[in-house]
Parts: structure tokens; C-alpha cells; sequence
């Protein structure tokens, strides 16, 4: 292949972010929030930047009105958001996908509720949403507030209406592997004003960072991106650790009024980022579907005819965990990143025995590439050297 793939890539480029630069002042991000709410079509709602998705769950959850301390969320999930539940003094309950990854049993989920369960979390894998109306109209009935995991998923839809807006609140992510990737930066959504202490939601403790400190830390990220990208048919080497280290800096910053967090330089990039991504979100979900069509292995599936992706990557179920490791090993000598990244083990406290389908993702599934740098000829070489292991 002539060039090298990540698994995810972003849409902009250093002159975009002159552009944001200049564009930059003090009302920055409440306008990029306000445009992130139009986008969703809940200008009712309100919103927050953060520096992470993780700490936009933890202020959810510490915001909440009720004093519940039971938290349900999917055992095939990110460590961070057992963290974020943890770090809010509740309790983390797994709960596992049907047979089909992708898919919940809502009423097996509903039937391990107890009294002690406040929220429920649905996380949204890869761009493809969860078709959730079931569990909401249960999480209604009890009064559990139903907190939307949209990291992965911006743009998809369930029947009429977009991921995010279905919850009663719900959390998005700009970290680089992410549906618009701002470096890094998270955002949290409040739908159901009359559940949340919105007053302490909107207080932010974390100041702007000047605008040169700003521009240093996206030039630091940019260059970094480049070297990742460059190192790809080598594998995990210094570079990766460096590149890992630099974003658990960037994405793990504590709650401090002194503390850098999203920049203005970000919500312009954000707000940039907007106006391309209905056609960033076709070229995706067409690669999605081209390579799905030709592979010779189960894809990620969509589950219900009201679901609508917006696809960020693929995910092909691969027999065995070694045979995956080869796949892998193999595309990346040609240039490309794909394995299992997301993830490759359960939230800590899930088994076996508790989550077997969650448990099966987290070993027998890989991510694929189908972002919008890609054309149809580099999907088909993909999937070309897939077909030699099948």
C-alpha cells in the first residue's frame, strides 16, 4: 500500500488549525457548544467541554439529583468509564451483550436491575448506535436515569432522532481516535434539566489555556500523530509508548482552577470540524459498507432496520485470538492499523462466566480502518489480505 493507515485519522489539517487559531477569541467555545447542540437538534439542552470524556461522566454523575449509588454499564467497555464511576463514589454492575456483539438483551438487563441502580450507561460501539428505546422507556418507568456513551458514535441515529439525544444526558470524546478528533477534550450533554443540579453541571473549574500554549500543545500532538503514523509497520516501539504517554498527559488532567483544559483554538477546530462532517460521516459509511460487502468474515453488525451509523471503524470477528494477532501483525508490515485495540479485555470485575458474548469481543474481534482517507482501492487490498486466512 503506498501510504500508512491508522485505524482512525482526522479530517483537518496544520492550516486548518491556523485558521481556528485566527478565528479564536473569548466566545469560542460557548458558540461551538451552541453549534454542537444545533447539530444534535437539542438547543433546549445544555452542554459542557471538559478535558475528557471520562471527567464529562464523572460530573454527571456526582451532579445528579438522586443520591443512588448503582451504576449499570456494559462489561465490553473502556476502563475509563469504570474509572469515572469509581472516581464519583458509585458502584460499578456489568451487564453483556446478547449472542449478537452489539446487541442487549434489554430484558435480561432490566431483570438484573436492583434497587440500589440509579443509571444505566449505553455505550454506542464504533459509530453504530444501540438501538436503546426499549431500555429507555424502562429506565422512564423506574425513574434510572439513562446516560448515553456517544465516544464512539456522533451522527447515528435511531429512528428519527441522533445518538445522545435519546438519554437523559450523554457523553462525547475529541480524543484522536475519536469521531472529530480536537487532539483531545471531551463534552457532556444534559437532556432532562429536572435530573441533574445543572447550576454545579455548568461550573467549570478549568481555565482556557492562553492561545501560544494552545497552539505548542496541537503543534506537540500534530507532530506526534505523524511519527505514530510513520512507525506503523514497526509496530509497538518508542514511539508508540511516547505517543501513549502524551495522551494520558493531555486527556487525564486533574479538576484544578489553574488547570489548562479545551482551548478556544479547539472549539474553532471543533466548529470547523462540524460543517465537514456530513460528508466525512459518507465517506466513512460507504468504506464501512464496501469493506462488510467483500469480507469474508462477520462484520459488526447494525442490528435493527431503525439504526442509522455513523461508522468511525469496522470490527470483523476473527476465529481465534492467535489468528487475529497474525492478521494484524501482517497489515501493519503493510502499512495499516488494525487489532484489537477496543478492547481487549473486560471491565475489571466482569468474567467469563457473567459476560461470555463481551468476553468473545474482547478476544475474537479486530478494528479495521474505513476512515475517510481512504479510498475503495485500499479497502479491497484490506480485505485482499484477509481472504488469505480464510
Amino acid at each position: 500500500m503506498p501510504k500508512n493507515i491508522d485505524t482512525v485519522e482526522e479530517f483537518w489539517s496544520w492550516d486548518t488549525i491556523r485558521r481556528a487559531q485566527k478565528n479564536a477569541n473569548e466566545k469560542s467555545i460557548v458558540r461551538f457548544l451552541e453549534e454542537f447542540l444545533g447539530f444534535l437538534g437539542t438547543p433546549e439542552s445544555i452542554a459542557r467541554c471538559f478535558p475528557s470524556g471520562h471527567s464529562a461522566l464523572e460530573t454527571l454523575l456526582v451532579t445528579r439529583k438522586d443520591n443512588t449509588t448503582g451504576v449499570m454499564a456494559p462489561a465490553f467497555n473502556c476502563r475509563r468509564v469504570q474509572d469515572a464511576v469509581e472516581e464519583s463514589g458509585c458502584t460499578l454492575k456489568t451487564y453483556d451483550f446478547s449472542p449478537e456483539p452489539g446487541s442487549f438483551d434489554w430484558q435480561a438487563v432490566e431483570e438484573a436491575v436492583t434497587p440500589e441502580i440509579g443509571v444505566i450507561i449505553v455505550t454506542h460501539y464504533y459509530g453504530v448506535p444501540v438501538d436503546l428505546r426499549e431500555i429507555r422507556d424502562f429506565c422512564r418507568e423506574r425513574e434510572i436515569i439513562l446516560i448515553e456513551d456517544c465516544a464512539h458514535t456522533l451522527g447515528g441515529y435511531v429512528g428519527e432522532h441522533q445518538v445522545g439525544t435519546w438519554g437523559d444526558a450523554a457523553i462525547f470524546s475529541f480524543n484522536y481516535d475519536k469521531p472529530i478528533s480536537l487532539g483531545w477534550g471531551g463534552l457532556g450533554v444534559v437532556n432532562s434539566l429536572g435530573r441533574f443540579r445543572c447550576e454545579d453541571f455548568l461550573v467549570d473549574e478549568h481555565v482556557p489555556p492562553d492561545l501560544d500554549v494552545e497552539i505548542s500543545s496541537l503543534d506537540k500532538f500534530v507532530k506526534t500523530m505523524e511519527a505514530r503514523r510513520s512507525s506503523i509497520p514497526q509496530g509497538k516501539n518508542k514511539v508508540s509508548r511516547d505517543f501513549s504517554r502524551l495522551l494520558n498527559k493531555m486527556t487525564r488532567l486533574p479538576v484544578s482552577k489553574n488547570q489548562n483544559s479545551f482551548g478556544r483554538i479547539q472549539a474553532e477546530l471543533g466548529s470547523l470540524c462540524l460543517e465537514s462532517y456530513s460528508d466525512v460521516r459518507s465517506i466513512r459509511n460507504n468504506n464501512a459498507c464496501l469493506f462488510a460487502s467483500l469480507c469474508p468474515q462477520p462484520t459488526w453488525s447494525v442490528g435493527s432496520s431503525v439504526v442509522h451509523p455513523a461508522w468511525l471503524k469496522q470490527k470483523m470477528f476473527v476465529p481465534s485470538s492467535e489468528k487475529l494477532a497474525m492478521i494484524s501483525s501482517e497489515l501493519k508490515l503493510q502499512g495499516v492499523r488494525a487489532g484489537n485495540f477496543n478492547w481487549p479485555k473486560l471491565i475489571e470485575g466482569a468474567t467469563h462466566q457473567s459476560c461470555p458474548n463481551a468476553e468473545e469481543v474482547t478476544t475474537c474481534w479486530m478494528d479495521v480502518p474505513i476512515h475517510q482517507r481512504m479510498s475503495s482501492e485500499e479497502i479491497r487490498s484490506v480485505v485482499s489480505l484477509v481472504k488469505r486466512y480464510f
